[in-house]
């Protein structure tokens, strides 16, 4: 399946407001959506999960020593003018 459309996918699921674990993420997948795409498996997920960390859409932060991911939000950039 199109990497993209897993990239895309994990994105939705993931929040803008909670660090979530590799457990949460699961979890939190869209059953529907899910049965679309195909499969998943954990090395395929957590490598998508380290180009997202890589591409600035998430960050990665550890909660007693387990690895957490968020959405970042990104600014947009302001010119000023005096």
């Amino acid at each position: 399946m199109d990497k993209n459309l897993k990239k895309d996918f994990l994105l939705e699921t993931l929040s803008f407001y909670e660090a979530m674990s590799f457990e949460n993420i699961i979890l939190d997948f869209d059953s529907e959506k899910l049965k679309s795409i195909g499969d998943f498996s954990r090395d395929e997920l957590e490598e998508i999960l380290s180009e997202l960390v890589k591409e600035k859409k998430l960050k990665l932060t550890k909660i007693n020593g387990e690895p957490r991911w968020q959405k970042v939000f990104k600014k947009k950039k302001r010119f000023w003018f005096f």
